[in-house]
């Protein structure tokens, strides 16, 4: 992830386990055949979240229905 999506993620971390994932990397060449072009993507739960930039309040909203099942 770029840096500027690191910074807007970070008050939200003591709620997920973050994994970023190296699309360099052998194992991960399906992640960049899909995202080689549309980096940064974000997933919460397996699921896409947004691409580019972080859409915040989409993650606050999804966090909470998460942590409310």
């Amino acid at each position: 992830l770029c840096d500027e999506l690191k910074s807007k993620v970070k008050p939200f971390l003591h709620r997920v386990q973050f994994e970023s994932v190296d699309i360099s990397q052998k194992v991960n060449v399906r992640w960049l055949r899909l995202y080689r072009y549309e980096i940064p993507v974000v997933f919460l739960n397996g699921e896409y979240l947004c691409k580019h930039a972080l859409d915040e309040l989409l993650l606050e909203q999804r966090l909470k229905a998460i942590e409310n099942r």
